[in-house]
């Protein structure tokens, strides 16, 4: 696999290119990740982690649509 480096201008600059609804699933995508280092969604994924121990979980969508609906 080959890498390349971008710089923040390259990277921002594929973001425009992008059509409305490819933007909005990267920002909920990046939105998400951020969320889930606070402390919230840390809580939130222990919650998952010991509902997944006693045999119920969350899907990602669903961890996704519960972090929609309590912020």
């Amino acid at each position: 696999m080959i890498n390349i480096t971008l710089s923040d201008e390259q990277v921002i600059s594929l973001i425009d290119q992008l059509p409305q609804n490819k933007k909005k699933e990267l920002l909920e995508h990046l939105l998400f990740e951020e969320w889930l280092d606070s402390p919230e969604g840390q809580q939130l994924m222990k919650e998952r982690e010991n509902d997944f121990e006693n045999g119920k979980t969350l899907t990602l969508d669903e961890l996704k649509e519960k972090l929609k609906v309590n912020g």
